[in-house]
Parts: structure tokens; sequence; C-alpha cells
């Protein structure tokens, strides 16, 4: 059987290994080379098979331990650096941190703020009030003046009319009489007409006082208003702002994960390809090893073949007339032989050194046996 100069067999990495072939000479295998894989420096199938125990004579190693499920788990890849991952996604969360204590940190003062304003406009409304009821309550004092002062020159009139006529026309006769009806009247008049002017501006302040409470009251609510639709907008910026934070906290956050998840990816891809390049590494070892089996036990068979055909030649030779007891026959390089002591020659040959030992046989200087 034709040798394969493909096929490797169990030796040191890198060593031939050389066995005999049916030719009688040594047949050299090429030296196994492991595949050198890219795992950090380290070689994939190195200690696959050769490390069990060698046999003996010419199984040529047959009984050697099957290294072809030997050597361990091949080495993996380096892990997925997660810290690498880790480096990006920390400083936004660092940052995003940051600016969420700064919203927080920033609501109360601004709430605080807009409290303030408003009761700085409430002050103001308060003193504009107090000085327009002040004014009003001195116009007011002021009309009560007036009138009391109009009914005064009325009095002081009428008094002073009367005296007159009581000196002109007497106070008896009835020219006196229709004269001093007469100016009650016109006292009478004159009063009512104070009066009238007083209440009218009495109604005057009373309405102004009222409408100065009202437009306070009004300007009061609009404020409070104000103060509720600028805490509302605080308050729902804070929320808009905090949503936006949480946001892209949870954006990165699914980000780092789908870096990892892509990373493990990786990784598993890396030793999948690894473990399956090992496993078809350590296939062809066990098709190779198999194969030089065939070819060991092929020669081994040759070799026995051959060992007793050898053997049954020499015992016919040894037991025919045609051979002479006494033959002067010689080993080459041997002292003289007794052929009818080939005993030491006779039997299986159990080796290829032992058929060796007769490469050439000369018998009566013409026949040979090889």
């Amino acid at each position: 059987m034709a040798s394969n100069p493909w096929v490797s067999y169990a030796g040191s990495a890198g060593q031939p290994v050389s066995f005999a072939g049916s030719s009688g000479q040594p047949v050299s295998m090429p030296p196994y080379r492991p595949v050198q894989q890219n795992t950090g420096g380290k070689i994939l199938g190195v200690n696959n098979f050769g490390d069990g125990g060698g046999g003996s004579g010419s199984s040529g190693g047959g009984n050697g331990g099957d290294g072809s499920n030997g050597g361990g788990s091949p080495p993996s890849p380096p892990g997925p650096d997660m810290n690498a991952i880790n480096a990006i996604a920390d400083p936004i969360f660092a940052y995003l941190d940051q600016a969420k204590q700064r919203i927080q940190d920033s609501l109360q003062p601004l709430i605080a703020n807009i409290g303030q304003n408003f009761e700085t406009a409430k002050q103001s409304l308060d003193t504009k009030k107090a000085s327009g009821e002040a004014m009003l309550g001195e116009q007011g004092t002021q009309a009560q003046l007036a009138k009391q002062e109009s009914e005064n020159k009325i009095r002081r009139l009428y008094n002073e009319l009367t005296r007159a006529g009581i000196q002109k026309f007497g106070g008896a006769s009835s020219a006196g009489q229709g004269y001093g009806e007469l100016l009650g009247v016109e006292a009478q008049r004159s009063n009512a007409q104070t009066a009238q002017e007083y209440n009218t501006a009495k109604r005057e302040i009373e309405v102004a006082r009222y409408q100065l409470d009202q437009d306070y009251q009004d300007k009061i609510l609009q404020l409070q208003q104000d103060k509720a639709n600028k805490e509302f907008e605080a308050q729902q910026n804070y929320q808009d702002r905090m949503s936006e934070i949480d946001r892209a906290r949870a954006e990165t956050q699914s980000n780092k994960a789908a870096m990892k998840y892509q990373a493990l990816q990786e990784f598993r891809n890396q030793v999948f390809q690894i473990q399956w390049e090992d496993y078809q590494q350590k296939q062809l070892l066990s098709q190779q090893k198999e194969a030089v089996n065939r070819e060991l036990a092929m020669y081994d068979q040759n070799l026995n073949a051959a060992t007793n055909a050898g053997g049954q030649a020499l015992g016919a030779y040894t037991s025919s007339d045609v051979m002479n007891p006494t033959s002067n026959a010689q080993l080459p390089g041997s002292p003289a032989t007794d052929l009818n002591d080939l005993s030491q020659y006779s039997g299986v040959v159990n080796k290829k050194d032992d058929f060796d030992l007769f490469p050439s046989m000369e018998i009566g200087g013409s026949a040979q046996l090889r």
C-alpha cells in the first residue's frame, strides 16, 4: 500500500515520524504541524494525541492512547472587556446625575422666588390701596367739613337777615311775619342744597372706595393666578427636564446593555469558532491517525506474510535431497555453518530485524534465498 505523504502521525510537534514501508525502506511522514489560532499565542491541538504510551514491536505504537480525545479543551479567548464599556457609559451617567441634582437644587429657589415676587407685588397693591383709602377718607372728611361750613353760613345769614327784617318791618307786623317766612324757606332750601351736595360727595367717595377695593381684589387675584401659573410652569419644566434626563439615562443604559450584549455575542462567536476549529482539527488528526494505523497494519501483515514465506522456503530447502547436509555453504561474513543444524534459524520470524539476518544466501554457488 503506497504511503500518503500528507498523513502525519503522533510525535513531537514539528518532528517527522518514520516507519518501514513494504519495500523495506523507511517511509517518512511530513511533520505534524498544529494549527495556529488567534488565541493569544497559544496553539490548538499540540496535546491532542501522541501523549499516550506507545506500543512496542512491529505494531508501531498501535497501542498508544487515543490522543484525539485528549489534550483537554482549547484555550478560550479573553472575555469581553466590560470595564471599557463602563468607561464609556459611566461619565454619561455621572453627567446626567449632576444635571439632575442641579435641576433638583434649582426648583425650590425658583418656587421661593415666585412666591417672593408675589409678596412684593401684593405689598405694592396694599400700599396703593391704603393710600387710596386714606385719600378717600380725607375727601370724606373735607366733604363733612364743607357741609358743616355751609350749614353754618346759612344759619349766620338767616340770623342776620332776620335781625334786619325785625329792625325794618318790626316783629309783630304782617310784613315782618311775611319776611320771616321767606327767610325760613330760603334757609331750608340752602340747607337742602348743602345736604344734597354733601350726600353726592359722600356717594362719590363710597363709589371710589368700592372701586379701589375692587381693583385691589382683582389685582390680588391676578397676582395669585400669575403666581400659580409660574409655579405650574416651573413644576412642568422641572418634570420635563427630569423626564429628559431619565430618558437619556435609560437610553444610555440601553446602549450600554446593547454594547455588552454585542461584546458577549462576539465572545461567544469567537469561542464557538475556536471550538469548531479545534473539533475539525481533532477530526482531521483522528482521520490521519486511523489512516496511518491502517498502513501500519498493512505493513505488519505484509511483513508477517513475508516472514512466514521465508520460514517455509527455508524448511523446504533443509528437508530436500538437493541440499548436501555437509555443504560448505556459508553465511556472508560468518564461519562455516552446518546446514543440518539450522534450528536456530527456523520457526516464525518475529521481527523484521530477524528476517534481515538472511538478506541473501548462496547454496552451491547458485541458489539464493531472499
